[in-house]
């Protein structure tokens, strides 16, 4: 497997200041080596031995770090077409499911989730960056926006997507799934009538084709 190799130091000069592309290549790379590094630290490190009150910190920020990796991992399969194209595979989702073992439709959910927030759900996409909502929240606000008729106003559907986004912060998958299904009446009750009498039957949950 390729290990990741830190990014050389650029050039420090008075007149010359590193670009905002080579910073972003040194934050990608360092951090997922610090990762790395951290939890190397405590292979044999035994949590019994922390206090309750540590126990329970930890636990609670579990899921949001778990979120937040989550979230690079997505911004990093949105992008990496050229990963596919050096391997001659049909797509990264494809290439990763080969090299790393894991189901194809396991990594053709992940790419297209990935796709959904790169391209579609920007609002969720930076809630899920900032370990605001975890992966089962975000999968049940996707299904609910991707369930919208194609044809409502963009407005009704940014707020649609930011109410849901909010209520993550105080309710579950299950919750925020039924939440969805009225969500018009939540955002727009005044065309939720006619909405409901137009749309089509709830389109899948799937977002968009990630063969390409």
């Amino acid at each position: 497997m390729p290990r990741i190799t830190p990014p050389p130091d650029p050039p420090t000069t008075t007149t010359t200041q590193p670009d905002a592309l080579t910073l972003s290549q040194q934050a990608i790379c360092q951090a997922t080596l610090a990762i790395e590094a951290a939890l190397d630290s405590c292979l044999d490190a035994n949590p019994i031995y922390l206090t309750t009150a540590e126990k329970e910190a930890v636990l609670l920020r579990m899921p949001v770090l778990q979120a937040r990796l989550t979230e690079l991992n997505y911004r990093l399969l949105a992008c990496a077409f050229d990963v596919a194209d050096a391997h001659g595979a049909r797509n990264v989702g494809d290439y990763l499911a080969h090299e790393t073992h894991q189901a194809h439709g396991t990594m053709a959910r992940e790419l297209r989730i990935a796709r959904e927030l790169d391209s579609r759900w920007m609002h969720l996409h930076a809630a899920l960056r900032e370990g605001r909502v975890n992966l089962a929240q975000s999968v049940e606000i996707i299904r609910s926006l991707n369930a919208l008729p194609d044809d409502l106003d963009a407005g009704v559907r940014r707020d649609a997507e930011r109410t849901l986004v909010k209520h993550a912060e105080e309710f579950g998958p299950n919750d925020l799934r039924r939440m969805g299904k009225r969500i018009i009446d939540i955002v727009a009750p005044d065309i939720a009538e006619a909405v409901e009498g137009n749309a089509s039957p709830m389109k899948s949950a799937q977002p968009a084709n990630a063969s390409n």
